[in-house]
């Protein structure tokens, strides 16, 4: 089974004020009224509802890639 990890975000926060890459592929995970109602994002994440762009992100997932999902 994937190991799973929390990670704050405000660590997150702190990679995009740094400048440094995101070690991890991003996933909006939000639903659709939820995304709709916030102009926050993470810069390069990539929006998926459902299973709607899940295939696009296991293309981009490296054999020991790690994923970080955030919704509301």
């Amino acid at each position: 089974m994937p190991e799973s990890v929390k990670i704050p975000a405000s660590e997150v926060r702190r990679w995009l004020e740094r400048g440094e890459p995101v070690p991890v592929i991003v996933l909006d995970a939000r639903g659709r009224s939820a995304h709709a109602r916030s102009s926050e994002r993470i810069e390069g994440d990539l929006r998926v509802e459902g299973t709607r762009g899940l295939s696009e992100v296991l293309g981009k997932l490296s054999r020991d890639g790690r994923i970080l999902a955030y919704c509301t």
